[in-house]
């Protein structure tokens, strides 16, 4: 999973209701507790998501009422990120709970042990970090939640790296299939206007088989190529004319020196449109910029990684971003693009 941003929650000593989730495809294992060595075990069906979400409500309840507790006091709750997304921790700080969302891969575990695994095991350990977290005892680095216009606007650059490493793969598919043949040939917009010529290298024209397979593949690029412009063009609109508060901040970006549009979109969907970075320290382990500090292993990330080069972040961070904190001074002035 990408890097996410870390959110500190100051520890918390008075009475609370604490649930873990366990995520399945088609139930959620329940775990409550209110900090001590009782726990309420449930399975909620999700089958239908209505009926789930209105029996895990049921269950919090329940919870409440068997270990005695005011309707006020706070609940919080806890699962880990992964296919099912954002929507259930946005979902359920709208009735009142606060929802600590974690990186599975951030949960220390003895690797020479031997583990049970199965969902009620996974929902009561979940269930002792979210305790420990919230009281103090030891703190989680949770995911941040994007907003729900937020993590619809960020998919426009994701779906055209997506879009664009699936074109990639298909045009060489189709070189790989003439070059079996003998063919040297890459693909073009009229490449299909050139199979009835095209011998192979014993001679031969196309079998037919290939040649509907190329066509057909052909014709996919054709499409592809046509859904890719629209979404280029889509992002420059929204750098060239913003119309958002997050748009606005990539055409600020832009305006920076060594920043263009594309980068500029990137970061500000991607890193500071939404996330919150109370220093630069928060910053680093997302973009790499405290582990790339030399010209050389900035080159490497660069080159070799899709995240945001080092140097830009920092750039952006000290040069936009900073200086419209409001606790912190103009730093540094913007240098636009000559």
């Amino acid at each position: 999973m990408t890097q996410t941003t870390t959110a500190a929650e100051s520890s918390f000593t008075g009475s609370a209701l604490y649930i873990a989730l366990d995520m399945g495809r088609d139930s959620w294992q329940f775990a409550a507790s209110d900090g001590g060595k009782s726990k309420r075990e449930a399975t909620v069906n999700r089958t239908e998501l209505a009926a789930g979400k209105a029996a895990l409500l049921d269950e919090i309840c329940k919870a409440r009422t068997r270990f005695k507790l005011a309707e006020d006091v706070p609940v919080y709750a806890v699962y880990e990120a992964g296919r099912d997304g954002f929507w259930l921790a946005r979902w359920l700080h709208e009735n009142g709970i606060r929802c600590v969302v974690i990186d599975p891969a951030s949960i220390l575990v003895d690797r020479k042990a031997k583990h049970k695994e199965n969902d009620a095991i996974d929902a009561r350990a979940l269930l002792d970090l979210l305790v420990h977290h919230v009281t103090g005892v030891r703190a989680l680095e949770p995911v941040v939640p994007p907003p729900s216009e937020a993590e619809d606007a960020r998919e426009l650059g994701r779906l055209l790296h997506s879009l664009g490493r699936t074109r990639t793969m298909i045009a060489m598919r189709v070189q790989s299939l003439l070059w079996s043949r003998g063919i040297d040939a890459r693909y073009t917009t009229d490449l299909p206007e050139h199979f009835g010529a095209m011998r192979t290298g014993d001679g031969r024209p196309l079998p037919p088989v290939l040649r509907m397979e190329l066509e057909i593949l052909c014709g996919q690029l054709v499409h592809m190529d046509r859904d890719l412009c629209r979404l280029e063009e889509e992002r420059a609109r929204q750098v060239r004319k913003p119309a958002t508060k997050v748009e606005q901040l990539s055409s600020d970006l832009n305006s920076l020196f060594g920043i263009g549009p594309i980068g500029a979109w990137t970061l500000a969907h991607e890193l500071f449109g939404w996330r919150t970075f109370q220093n630069g320290k928060k910053l680093g382990p997302l973009s790499d910029w405290r582990r790339h500090r030399s010209p050389v292993a900035r080159w490497t990330a660069t080159k070799a990684s899709a995240r945001p080069a080092p140097a830009p972040c920092e750039r952006c961070w000290c040069s936009v971003v900073l200086p419209r904190r409001p606790d912190s001074p103009d730093l540094i002035t913007a240098t636009p693009n000559t």
